[in-house]
């Protein structure tokens, strides 16, 4: 439905019935501080318009577009159903409280939260190709199962217990992450960058490491089997001038108790990581650098490492 002229003129729709907000067409409108608690608005077109401290609390946004959205500071999605939304902007995104918001299906490409909620957010399948979530958002225990991650920037994010089982992850940056407990089975982290990356007790099983950058990380307890890690970084290169800005030392990684069984580790640097306890029954070690490693028991492994 798109708007009459006289609804534009007044941009008075606070007071249209919720029947007729449904699908409204309502592309560059100026909605700041609108009230549209507990709306219907699927499909509704929000491209282009502003607005700045709106409430969308509880409303139904299911396949809304606010691609382009002039000004999204401070909008209030708690509870807003966005299955299936595309929300992107080409500016940093402030201030939304997206509380208990689900997400799944929503296309978030590109998107910059910045002092975001996100508390109990629903995000599975969702696309956030080269999404970037600022370092002050909390996203432990959130649920971004099988959700599109390629590219995104994760830079020192709080990811404690989160579901990332299935999720793509490729290229993406989670250089000093915290995902202690967190769910990664299946997920394709191939050149993913995960240096001290912390993955203490994750779930990694049949997950896709090939080539990622796994220097100084912590996989104490991880459960890496059926995981493929051929390729795999992990150990630090010892040069005093290379600065990462991961402070200091160059520790490799500590793999003390982890599963391994039938993970592919061909080609993996492994110099001087730690390997007690960790179980690598049926592990594939062909052309592996195990050099100057610790706790190394090749009982049951395939090839042969150098």
């Amino acid at each position: 439905m798109v708007l009459s002229r006289r609804d534009r003129k007044n941009d008075n729709i606070a007071r249209l019935s919720l029947d007729r907000v449904c699908r409204l067409n309502l592309t560059d409108i100026d909605l700041t501080g609108t009230n549209l608690t507990s709306s219907d608005l699927t499909g509704t077109n929000l491209a282009g318009a502003n607005l700045f401290r709106a409430n969308f609390a509880g409303a139904n946004l299911t396949g809304a577009n606010f691609a382009r959205a002039a000004d999204l500071e401070n909008v209030n999605l708690t509870d807003a159903n966005l299955t299936r939304a595309t929300l992107v902007s080409d500016r940093d995104v402030l201030h939304v409280n997206l509380t208990r918001a689900n997400l799944t299906g929503a296309n978030l490409t590109g998107l910059h939260l910045v002092a975001t909620e996100l508390t109990g957010v629903i995000l599975t399948d969702a696309n956030l190709t080269d999404s970037r979530l600022g370092d002050d958002i909390d996203l432990a225990y959130l649920n971004f199962g099988s959700a599109d991650l390629t590219r995104a920037n994760f830079h020192w994010a709080n990811l404690t217990g989160a579901d990332l089982s299935g999720a793509k992850l490729l290229e993406t940056n989670l250089r000093g992450a915290d995902l202690s407990g967190a769910n990664l089975s299946g997920a394709n982290l191939a050149d993913a960058s995960l240096s001290a990356i912390d993955l203490t007790r994750a779930n990694l099983t049949g997950a896709n490491l090939g080539g990622a950058d796994l220097q100084r990380a912590r996989l104490n307890g991880a459960d890496l089997t059926g995981a493929n890690l051929a390729g795999t970084e992990f150990t630090v290169d010892a040069d005093p001038t290379i600065k990462d800005g991961l402070g200091p030392g160059y520790e490799s990684a500590n793999l003390t108790d982890a599963e391994l069984t039938g993970a592919n580790l061909t080609d993996a640097n492994l110099t001087g990581v730690d390997l007690t306890g960790a179980t690598l029954t049926g592990a594939t070690l062909t052309g592996a650098n195990l050099s100057g490693a610790v706790g190394v028991d090749l009982t049951g492994t395939v090839g042969t490492p150098r």
